[in-house]
């Protein structure tokens, strides 16, 4: 039971990598679109940074981290769904033991 459960915190953590990947790279490529430099830096170090944008700028932004937050759903909805088939697969006629396996 201990390499099943490393493999589960393995893909979780692989997830959450590529998850918080998708977000940066979404933000960095999409906000410097009408930030200025100094406005994406400072809000990449802090969110509250936002409360120093014209109510206009404030709303893209938002619009922004919105798609990003959706874009990391449809990737863990993949993930769930690929879980779902190795799990799926995983199943046999018959239980293997270790007489069966040779061990």
């Amino acid at each position: 039971m201990g390499a099943i459960t490393q493999i589960r915190v393995l893909g979780g953590t692989l997830c959450l990598a590529i998850s918080a990947t998708l977000l940066s790279n979404w933000i960095k490529s999409r906000l410097p679109e009408f930030l200025s430099p100094q406005q994406l830096a400072a809000l990449l170090r802090s969110s509250q940074a936002l409360e120093a944008f014209d109510p206009e700028t404030r709303a893209r932004v938002r619009f922004v981290y919105a798609e990003a937050y959706n874009q990391q759903m449809i990737l863990l909805t993949g993930s769930a769904v690929a879980s779902l088939l190795s799990l799926g697969l995983s199943f046999g006629e018959k239980a293997r033991t270790l007489d069966m396996a040779g061990l």
